[in-house]
């Protein structure tokens, strides 16, 4: 009896924990500290990026006559540059982030079929404008590169999103199901908290449907409205998963109390 005790005992902390760890990578400002550091890394290498394309669009605006196209080209070569290595890179910590493990294959299919469709578009305006001979036209290619992609602003966060919405169903219908089973097989009543954990994962994999379309079009106009929304649904998940975690707290006490009458 003591043993089962204490096995059940652990279970209900296990489960808590759990709850709480989904709770934290759920909120938006939760990075583990080596994550913290590879952020740096990208800042550092992002303000590197900015200073030499505002080097040469400084160049391109100071030169005259066919200098200009040429300036031009140079200033767009980086440009594109910077985002293809971005998203290229993007990919590549697809496999390697412990942020994406939990994606599915299906799930790591269409992300990435998002973003190369993305570098594929970049390197054909990219070569568009290198065989431009109208400086207008590679001035209207060069915006179209900032407006028809947005690599920095909705690519990747919108890829972030996506892994942690999936890192969220993950932890739900998995660990924490399997401990909530656990709970049901010892005769404790789990209706309510398996009824927090549904609502927790529909609201996880809506955000994880919100961010896709965003990756799939990030040139389109709501794309912002897109993001609210999906910032509502890991509230919701967030705001479930809370729920959750005092429900088990509460079927915790109420375990102890009744072991401890029985006794």
């Amino acid at each position: 009896m003591l043993i089962q005790q204490m096995t059940m005992h652990r279970i209900f902390n296990t489960a808590i924990a759990i709850a709480v760890l989904s709770l934290m990578l759920g909120q938006a400002g939760f990075v583990t500290a080596q994550e913290k550091t590879n952020g740096d890394q990208l800042r550092v290498k992002a303000r590197e990026h900015r200073t030499e394309i505002d080097t040469a669009l400084t160049n391109f605006r100071s030169a005259r006559g066919e200098k200009r196209l040429e300036k031009l080209k140079v200033a767009s070569k980086r440009i594109v540059s910077v985002r293809t290595e971005a998203l290229n890179g993007l990919i590549a910590r697809l496999a390697e982030s412990k942020k994406c493990k939990n994606l599915s294959e299906a799930q790591l299919s269409e992300i990435k079929a998002a973003i190369q469709s993305i570098i594929t578009k970049l390197e054909t305006q990219d070569s568009d404008i290198a065989s431009s001979t109208d400086l207008t036209k590679a001035k209207t290619a060069i915006k179209e590169v900032y407006t028809n992609n947005k690599v920095f602003a909705a690519v990747i966060p919108a890829t972030n999103g996506a892994c942690l919405a999936t890192r969220l169903t993950f932890l739900i219908d998995g660990r924490l199901n399997t401990l909530v089973e656990k709970i049901k097989a010892a005769g404790i009543e789990t209706a309510e908290i398996e009824a927090l954990m549904t609502k927790a994962k529909s609201s996880a994999e809506a955000a994880y449907t919100v961010y896709l379309g965003i990756l799939q079009n990030p040139a389109a106009e709501n794309v912002r409205a897109s993001f609210s929304t999906a910032k509502s649904h890991l509230q919701t998940t967030r705001q479930e998963l809370g729920a959750v975690k005092s429900a088990l707290a509460k079927l915790r006490a109420d375990y102890e109390q009744q072991t401890k009458d029985g006794s």
